[in-house]
């Protein structure tokens, strides 16, 4: 690990300057740089012979060299977040190439900052080169943490790069002398992460779990599946600085995994896209653990520096046939008069009280049919049957593929699309459906082992599929590839799935297209926006969507590849 020292230094004396080693070589260097940016500034005066527009554009030029100095980007990227318009600023990145700006590429090209340049009032340790680069906001939410102690929570949309700063908490423990270890929730986050971790230089890298029963006893780094975690002992010698990193932290709050939370580790890091739970254990079993949220980063942060792609919300309502109907009202009744009975004989709380309300009812139920005595359990047992039933009467109402036959044209015209549905016989209807438009359609679900959920997403990476179906095994920890579109068949009532679900599809895009979502629902039931649905997951998307549709059941397929393109 001796590769990260000077890593480790560069980035630290952001946070605390007197840390530097290397200040006299970084201030020379950063000399010269400013020697030659003056010398072409000089040149430039020579040739103008007015200082007023040239003014402006020095100015111009300074803002995007601030702007590069965090990391590549194209000039649509630029021109978005500058407010100007992409000609001007084409104009500088052209008139300075090689000199101030390198470019990379083709439709369109990158733009970085040449060797050396660096913003006259930024510190040279920022872009020094280091074995792994960190985008500016990684840099704030590692200075955060620190801060903090060296424990904490970063809540991070899904896409902008959480296991790299977990990479960088790990290397600081380890180049301390310390330990580490990665809590992973599967087998598939468990390969990422040892492939990340070996791609950025970390070796001795031991795995407990999926057959293999390492400890840090004989490891500097364990990446661990939750499940075998919970047990079996880490293995963090007495007396040795460890640090301990939660992939997915909101997954450890259940009453198994929360096991794998060892007290040995004085620095702990969770990572997450969502934090809070809908049950609300978060605040009971993860937050003592790791004592606070130390940084959070949002979507409108990482759309406006680029990080993530800029994107389209479709809304599409579809009806229920007449005794689909009668059947959900039914359904509904019998949930009414079972939230009635548990509230009045068994002391459950209110779940239509607003915020929490539902979730702290979901627990209640939880814990009785689990815990409680045979009445208590007949009674939490009643409501989850009827509840159950009109799910999934809403999750695969036939109209509903109607709806995705509308779709054909803009999952054709995508580069890869993901759909979403609640069961796996919804997500085999939905290819069925797919595959009679002509669209080559690959399921991933829990039922299928390994390898073959590997060799899908292997064909949809190469092409080979146009779409891939899924129930919840792409919700999150799955690397998946590209796409740009994204179809919520069955929506789930929880706000956290539904980000997890869109972080699928909006990493960004190297042409710079945007992502596409269409949410299908079906009107006047639990899941139209209307009467609330998703309300904590819209006040979050809406704001930041670059545009908004909502679509009834009679609009037609043409109107809805039009907005979709």
């Amino acid at each position: 690990m001796g590769f990260l020292n000077d890593f480790l230094d560069s980035i630290l004396e952001i946070f605390d300057p007197s840390t530097g080693k290397k200040g006299k070589k970084k201030k020379q260097k950063k000399q010269k740089v400013k020697s030659k940016r003056k010398q072409k500034t000089s040149k430039s005066q020579k040739s103008s012979k007015t200082s007023a527009p040239k003014s402006a554009e020095a100015s111009l030029e300074e803002k995007i060299i601030r702007l590069l100095a965090d990391g590549e980007k194209s000039a649509s990227e630029l021109s978005g977040l500058l407010r100007v318009d992409k000609s001007s600023i084409n104009r500088i990145l052209y008139q300075n190439i090689d000199n101030l700006f390198t470019k990379h590429g083709e439709t369109p090209p990158y733009w970085s900052l040449t060797e050396g340049i660096i913003p006259d009032n930024v510190e040279a340790t920022d872009f020094e080169e280091i074995p792994f680069e960190l985008y500016d906001w990684q840099k704030k939410a590692a200075k955060a943490w620190f801060e903090a102690g060296g424990t904490g929570v970063v809540e991070a949309v899904t896409g902008t790069g959480k296991t790299r700063l977990g990479a960088f908490a790990l290397g600081k423990v380890i180049n301390e002398g310390g330990k580490g270890v990665v809590l992973v929730p599967t087998r598939e986050l468990q390969d990422q992460w040892v492939a990340e971790l070996e791609n950025l230089g970390f070796s001795d890298i031991g795995r407990m779990g999926n057959g293999r029963k390492n400890s840090l006893r004989n490891c500097r780094v364990l990446v661990a599946v939750a499940a075998s975690a919970c047990k079996y002992d880490l293995g963090l010698p007495q007396g040795t600085k460890g640090i301990l990193v939660a992939d997915e932290v909101h997954r450890y709050a259940s009453e198994t995994w929360q096991e794998a939370l060892e007290s040995a580790f004085d620095s702990r890091l969770g990572l997450t896209a969502t934090f809070e739970r809908q049950d609300g254990t978060h605040e009971d079993i993860l937050l003592p653990y790791f004592k606070n949220i130390a940084f959070s980063y949002n979507y409108s942060q990482a759309i406006k520096k680029g990080i993530i792609a800029e994107f389209k919300l479709a809304t599409i309502g579809v009806s229920f046939s007449k005794q689909e109907r009668e059947y959900y009202e039914k359904c509904s009744e019998e949930v009414s008069k079972a939230v009635r009975h548990l509230k009045n004989h068994h002391g459950a709380p209110d779940p239509y009280a607003g915020g929490k309300s539902f979730g702290e009812f979901m627990k209640f139920i939880t814990q009785l049919s689990k815990g409680g005595d045979m009445r208590e359990g007949i009674a939490a047992g009643r409501f989850l049957k009827h509840f159950t039933e009109r799910k999934r009467l809403l999750a695969e109402t036939y109209a509903k593929y109607e709806a995705l036959k509308k779709l054909s044209s803009s999952i054709k015209a995508s580069n890869g699309t993901i759909a979403f549905t609640a069961t796996i016989e919804s997500a085999e209807i939905a290819a069925e459906v797919l595959e009679e438009k002509k669209i080559s359609c690959g399921l991933h679900h829990s039922k299928m082992n390994k390898e073959n959920r590997r060799l899908v997403l292997k064909q949809f990476k190469g092409r080979a599929l146009d779409a891939i179906i899924a129930p919840k095994t792409l919700d999150e920890g799955i690397d998946i590839p590209e796409a740009d579109l994204g179809i919520i068949i069955a929506a789930s009532r929880e706000r956290r799935q539904m980000i997890q679900r869109m972080g699928r599809v909006l990493r960004r895009k190297k042409d710079q297209r945007l992502a596409k979502f269409a949410i299908l629902y079906v009107k006047d039931t639990s899941e139209d926006p209307k009467n609330g649905a998703h309300g904590a997951f819209l006040e979050t998307i809406l704001p930041v969507a670059s545009e908004h549709k909502d679509f009834g059941p009679r609009a037609s397929a043409k109107s809805i590849s039009d907005f979709l393109k």
